[in-house]
């Protein structure tokens, strides 16, 4: 459904995601992680506070104008992103020093 800075983001039949899996180029293959919708910017919050006050370690918050972002690890290892959309269309090239495959 659409293709920036060599990423490329599939579609599926469900009309409630803007795409439903997301290639980025690496130089080896892997997986990368696993993405959840959060309801809002609020819980989102709610959560990283939370994670904060136990002391939890999450891996990366990711901070962009088209998504707002908690990814974690879990004890195996896995990435998970929790994360919430915003309405500023998705540029990948006005991602700073994010890596691009937090910031797809």
């Amino acid at each position: 459904v659409a293709r920036d800075a060599g990423v490329v983001y599939l579609g599926g039949s469900l009309a409630d995601y803007t795409h439903n899996l997301v290639i980025v180029p690496a130089t080896q293959a892997g997986y990368g992680y696993a993405s959840f919708e959060i309801a809002d910017e609020a819980a989102l919050e709610a959560a990283i506070e939370t994670l904060d006050a136990r002391a939890a370690a999450s891996a990366k918050i990711v901070d962009l104008p088209w998504k707002r972002s908690l990814f974690l690890r879990d004890p195996d290892g896995l990435m998970s992103e929790w994360t919430v959309r915003r309405a500023a269309p998705r540029d990948l090239a006005a991602r700073g020093d994010i890596d691009l495959l937090y910031a797809a």
